[in-house]
C-alpha cells in the first residue's frame, strides 16, 4: 500500500516535471517567433524609410553654380 502511494507520487512528480519543461519549449519558441516578428517590422520600416527617402527629390546647388539666379534655383529645387 505504502509502495502504491510512493509510486503514485513518482508518477505525479514526474508528469508535473515533463508539463513544466514542455510549457518552458513553448514558451522559447513564442518568444523566438515575437523575436523574429519584431525584427521583419524593423528591417520593413527600414526599408520603407530607404524608399521614401529615395522618392524625394535630390536637393543639389548644381543650378546656382551654372551661373543661375538664386530664385531659378531655388525654383528647379522645389523650394519655393
Amino acid at each position: 500500500m505504502l509502495y502504491d502511494e510512493v509510486a503514485r507520487l513518482a508518477e505525479e512528480a514526474f508528469r508535473l516535471n515533463a508539463r513544466i519543461a514542455q510549457n518552458a519549449m513553448l514558451l522559447t519558441v513564442a518568444m523566438n517567433y515575437a523575436w523574429t516578428a519584431s525584427r521583419r517590422q524593423e528591417v520593413q520600416g527600414i526599408g520603407s524609410a530607404i524608399q521614401n527617402s529615395a522618392q524625394r527629390p535630390v536637393r543639389s546647388s548644381r543650378p546656382k553654380r551654372r551661373g543661375a539666379s538664386t530664385d531659378v534655383a531655388a525654383r528647379g529645387l522645389r523650394a519655393l
